[in-house]
């Protein structure tokens, strides 16, 4: 009975562990520490991070990057023009984006992201991107991957360009021109092509893309000077090996600038709910910090009173989950437009935003002293931590209990697993909100008490030596490290047999 015991115990920790690992089961740790109750609540709710959405709900004002005709940064009434923002999304979105420029365009560095995504105008991005179009001369590594049929339909559609018969084509480090023309004619024709690019790539105004591209007129003399042969043959050589390696080049650009349009849209859009709603939103936090003053001042316990302080404190959380949904949502919208922009297998991806402000995995000790936690590439935060280690610690405790294998120690894991579930339902009467009466009527001693009493017990019997691995644990090494310890044990066994 004790083997089939420690068995059922195992199986049901174990079912529950691989359970929670299925995509579609929805398991956070969240849902139910977030409605722990009694005198232990606050230590649960210590665990979750931002669990009222308070912290992800402060707003802060920003400079609006405008300036005034002399170029310096605009004032209203000799201040600062600013705007409010969702401070920890709009630094999140920001993170999120220049990693994200980093990772997609092989030109983009570290450096560069930062000043994309928080200095550049749109003008000085178009300077950027033009700055960075490679050019490679005859003698240079093939790059050149493509049938001439294919570099002829890349040079149609990414340049909207048709090469007349028997002309020879090569490339400058900016937009593709024909050899053999005037030279001027050459620069002006690429500086038109140019201008055009911009306009539909860059969106910028006629006149500014038309000024960027005419600072490129003395790179684009030098290198039809230099780069470029007039032969045929080593000017269609020049223009095989460019058209690729350009062509490559224009959508990692395309990348840098529409993805920059996409992000300014959105965090544009972050602004503006932060604009119209920037009262509601500074009246719910200084509501629920009343709440919390009364909380802690008012040591009322009565019946009415704890289910009055609950449901106040779920409507605040249910209230700032509904502007944090909307936040969250847009930002998984921003997530997939971005990776369609990139490639469109990555249309829809979503969760790698992280706005839910972090703490320690431990808090700091009685001397202020703080661990240095080691970056985790599989966990990006403390709530994705809890959760694996629950369901892997579930599933340990199940399989070892199961198998009888190191059984007194799996019963110990269990024990303490349950023991916290028992103090987050606190199951004695007169706290609120009781146990729903559909799972069971209790008094102090619920199924999961039951559970933890029938695990103690386990620990005190050798029940995985009873048809588990632990027999051969114990006869084949474990019974001779006690005996170097405790001799008497080993003694008393033998004696008893």
């Amino acid at each position: 009975m004790i083997v089939l015991l420690r068995i059922g115990i195992g199986w049901h920790f174990l079912y529950e562990g691989v359970h929670k690992f299925e995509p579609n089961s929805g398991f956070s740790s969240e849902g139910f520490l977030g409605i722990a109750k009694g005198p232990t609540a606050d230590m649960y709710y210590w665990m979750l991070t931002d669990l009222d959405g308070t912290e992800r709900l402060a707003m802060e004002k920003i400079p609006t990057g405008n300036v005034d005709a002399e170029g310096f940064p605009l004032l209203v009434d000799g201040v600062l023009e600013s705007i409010p923002t969702f401070i920890v999304y709009d630094n999140a979105w920001k993170e999120y984006f220049r990693d994200y420029l980093v990772k997609f365009s092989s030109h983009v560095k570290k450096e560069d992201a930062e000043a994309i995504v928080d200095k550049m105008s749109a003008k000085e991005i178009a300077q950027w991107v033009v700055q960075k179009v490679p050019f490679n001369k005859v003698g240079d590594e093939d790059f050149n991957k493509l049938s001439r049929a294919e570099l002829d339909e890349i040079r149609r559609v990414q340049f909207g360009m048709v090469v007349p018969a028997g002309v020879p084509v090569a490339f400058s480090p900016r937009v593709p021109f024909a050899v053999g023309a005037d030279a001027d004619a050459i620069v002006n024709a690429n500086v038109a092509r140019l201008t055009t690019w911009l306009e539909q790539n860059v969106t910028l105004p006629k006149a500014v893309a038309a000024e960027v591209a005419e600072e490129t007129k003395e790179t684009l003399a030098a290198v039809l000077e230099k780069g470029v042969s007039s032969s045929e043959e080593d000017a269609t050589a020049i223009d095989d090996k460019n058209v690729a390696l350009l062509a490559a080049w224009v959508e990692e650009a395309k990348i840098v600038v529409r993805g920059k349009k996409i992000f300014d849209q959105y965090l544009g859009s972050l602004r503006e709910v932060a604009a119209e709603e920037q009262e509601d939103v500074e009246a719910f936090l200084a509501s629920r910090e009343r709440f919390l003053e009364t909380k802690s001042t008012i040591r009322n316990m009565t019946s009415f009173e704890q289910e009055r302080r609950w449901r106040q404190m779920i409507q605040y959380r249910d209230e700032a989950g509904r502007w944090i949904r909307k936040f969250d949502t847009m930002g998984n919208s921003l997530q997939s437009d971005l990776g369609r922009l990139a490639d469109p297998l990555l249309a829809g991806q979503r969760g790698e935003i992280i706005t839910a402000p972090e703490r320690e995995l431990i808090p700091p000790n009685s001397l202020g002293i703080k661990y240095t936690i080691p970056p985790n590439p599989y966990v990006q935060t403390r709530m994705q931590a809890m959760d694996y280690a629950v369901m892997f610690g579930l599933s340990a405790i199940g399989l070892c209990l199961v198998l009888g294998f190191c059984t007194r120690l799996a019963c110990l894991g269990g024990a303490v697993f349950l023991a916290n579930v028992v103090l987050t339902t606190f199951p004695v009467p007169g706290v609120y909100p009781a146990i729903p009466s559909m799972v069971g009527n209790f008094m102090f001693v619920t199924k999961d008490v039951v559970e933890l009493l029938a695990l103690l017990v386990l620990t005190l019997v050798p029940a995985g030596r009873w048809g588990g691995l632990d027999y051969f644990l114990w006869h084949y090494g474990g019974k001779q490290i006690v005996g170097l310890f405790c001799p008497c044990s080993c003694s008393a066994e033998k004696t008893a047999a």
